[in-house]
């Protein structure tokens, strides 16, 4: 059963709730995933307990919290790991622990079942590391995708390791996303930022680079093919959902870069990827747009227009003409 929205639970409730799936489970807890702790439910209390992540015996926050986005989008969230040969079967719903009367703990109740992996689910299923404090410096915590810094280094890696091959930028972003943070709150619009990862991620190659930059902003990186544009344009059409609420549909829209120059930083490869992204930006016919000499040059202009125009007005180099407007009489 899928929960679509945070249980709300008393101290009682979620004392008793645990003590029914402890039956159930190896493993029953709740946790407060943004500070990353157990919490300790006893008789009318509640206290911070262990870092969350020291049932696996490691140092660091998890990578891929999947408690965290279950907090973050109120829907239940699930996944498979292997450590050391086990596979752990984790589930986290999110919970709305009532302390007391004026206290609210957003929470995550996670469920976590193990066994010996098969020979094939050990060929098949990434090996879990436990050390994994690099990865979450390069990671975006709510969808697990790569974050600016990290991009940036795996896009240069990429470049390296592939000399020979083509490389295209993608720049994605959503058209007045704030809008839905405004309306319906933070928590929704993380919920959308979460679907509109899972949508790139299906619609790109295994092996593409994909990050979000920052807020509503995500890129791809990866190798140029025919393909590109369609499943390109695909995610676009598929990504016209409606917030349930109140019918409002989400527009984004794609800029592409072809990488010519592969000695350019990646974060101008980004910023011409962008560029031909805000060409069409007020547009909602059109999808997507490729950045070409003739933007960069006219951007050029404009920024050095714009640099210009304090000196021009101190030396009086603006001039006003006005066109007189005649009117005829009737006869």
């Amino acid at each position: 059963m899928v929960i679509m929205e945070a249980m709300d639970l008393t101290l009682q409730q979620a004392a008793d709730l645990l003590d029914a799936y402890r039956k159930e489970h190896k493993l029953a807890r709740i946790v407060d995933p943004d500070e990353c702790r157990e919490l300790d439910i006893g008789e009318g209390s509640c206290q911070y307990g262990r870092p969350c992540h020291a049932v696996w015996g490691s140092n660091h926050r998890c990578s891929n919290c999947i408690s965290y986005q279950a907090c973050h989008t109120d829907k239940e969230r699930r996944k498979q790991e292997l450590r050391n040969r086990q596979l752990f079967e984790i589930t986290s719903r999110p919970v709305n622990l009532h302390v007391d009367a004026a206290t609210t703990l957003v929470a995550s109740l996670e469920l976590i079942d193990w066994r010996e992996a098969t020979p094939a689910e050990v060929a098949d299923i990434p090996e879990k590391d436990n050390d994994n404090a690099d990865f979450l410096n390069q990671h975006d915590t709510l969808t697990g995708l790569f974050n600016k810094e990290g991009f940036s280094r795996a896009v240069r890696a990429e470049l390296a390791a592939q000399p020979d091959t083509d490389f295209t930028m993608v720049s994605i972003n959503l058209r007045k996303f704030h809008m839905i943070n405004d309306l319906y709150s933070m928590k929704k619009g993380d919920e959308v930022l979460v679907s509109v990862a899972e949508s790139i991620r299906q619609k790109c190659h295994t092996g593409a680079l994909i990050a979000r930059l920052f807020g509503d902003h995500f890129a791809v990186f990866e190798p140029t093919d025919e393909t590109l544009e369609a499943r390109l344009q695909e995610f676009l059409d598929e990504a016209l959902f409606v917030i349930e609420e109140d019918d409002i549909p989400l527009h984004i829209h794609a800029g592409i870069y072809a990488v010519v120059d592969r000695n350019l930083p990646v974060a101008i490869m980004i910023d011409r990827a962008d560029m031909a992204r805000k060409e069409i930006e007020n547009d909602y016919n059109i999808g997507s747009a490729h950045y070409t000499k003739k933007l960069w040059e006219t951007a050029i202009n404009k920024q050095e227009m714009v640099n210009r125009f304090t000196d021009a007005l101190a030396q009086d180099e603006f001039h006003l003409y006005l066109q007189p407007q005649l009117k005829k009489k009737k006869k």
